[in-house]
């Protein structure tokens, strides 16, 4: 196979399998689909068993960490924490739409920073949304906030984004050098999201 066929092959390969995790069909859990798309690429020749494994040895960092935080994030969310962290911060709030809505997005900003945007835009955005149809405020802002800081406040632990702990192996960071590199970044990443934020949202917000 020349070097444009295998190139065509795997986009059309790639392209089906991203096909079929929307789709769903017989609502087989997306995984599956990814799995396949892999097994297709094995067998088709477009990558041999070596450099499969070669280049799963050399995510097993990012791989690791993914199954010991989801593990943790599930832990984390049968315990309570979230629900009560989120009923926390309306309590604190008393009422003000503005303070909750500054607690709902530090307490983001942290979980995204400890627990990584996965945990923060899947485990926290549910329970933040309950929180706010209970005090009834409108949900659109809150939502929104919880997607933007998922992102934005991923920047400064390597546990925080998996992209971090790729780019912190292949630079030989520790995880201190990191965080020490990446703090100033993060902040003034977060100051200026929120602020634009509350900005787009004064008028949804009430006094």
């Amino acid at each position: 196979m020349t070097g444009t066929a295998r190139t065509v092959v795997t986009l059309i390969v790639f392209a089906t399998m991203l096909v079929l995790v929307f789709a769903r069909p017989r609502r087989w859990n997306e995984a599956w689909w990814t799995m396949l798309a892999a097994a297709a690429m094995l067998v088709l020749g477009l990558v041999s068993p070596r450099e499969a494994i070669d280049g799963t040895l050399t995510g097993k960092n990012a791989l690791l960490f993914l199954l010991s935080l989801l593990a943790l994030s599930l832990l984390v969310g049968k315990s309570g924490f979230f629900d009560w962290a989120a009923i926390r911060c309306a309590r604190i709030a008393k009422g003000n739409a503005h303070a909750l809505y500054l607690n709902s997005f530090v307490l983001g900003a942290i979980i995204t920073a400890i627990l990584s945007l996965d945990t923060t835009a899947v485990m926290l955005t549910p329970v933040v949304l309950a929180v706010v149809r209970r005090v009834k405020l409108p949900a659109a802002p809150y939502i929104v906030l919880c997607a933007f800081v998922a992102n934005v406040g991923s920047l400064v632990l390597p546990i925080s984004n998996l992209t971090n702990i790729l780019f912190a192996d292949a630079f030989h960071l520790t995880f201190a050098a990191f965080a020490a590199r990446m703090i100033g970044p993060q902040i003034a990443a977060l100051v200026t999201t929120y602020a634009i934020l509350r900005w787009h949202f004064r008028r949804e917000l009430p006094n």
